[in-house]
Order: structure tokens, then C-alpha cells, then sequence
């Protein structure tokens, strides 16, 4: 439960789609460098 989450502006919007990306590119590195990961762990 977020009680103080700030009001939705396109920012907001813009980093939740690049959070996404940047996770993806994360996991691609660290399997790159065969580096065991669990998903939990980038949370």
C-alpha cells in the first residue's frame, strides 16, 4: 500500500516502461557473464 505515492505524470509513466527495459538488459549482462540469478533477486 502506497500512502504517499506522487500524482501520475508522464515521467512516472515514461520510467515504469524504461524499468522494464532496464531489467531485461540486466538479466541479458549477467547471463552474458554467466553470472547465476534467481528473478527474486533483482526485484
Amino acid at each position: 500500500m502506497e500512502l504517499f505515492s506522487p500524482p501520475e505524470s508522464r515521467w512516472v509513466k515514461l520510467s515504469r516502461k524504461k524499468m522494464v527495459q532496464a531489467k531485461e538488459l540486466w538479466k541479458q549482462e549477467l547471463t552474458a557473464q554467466k553470472i547465476p540469478f534467481e528473478d527474486y533477486m533483482l526485484e
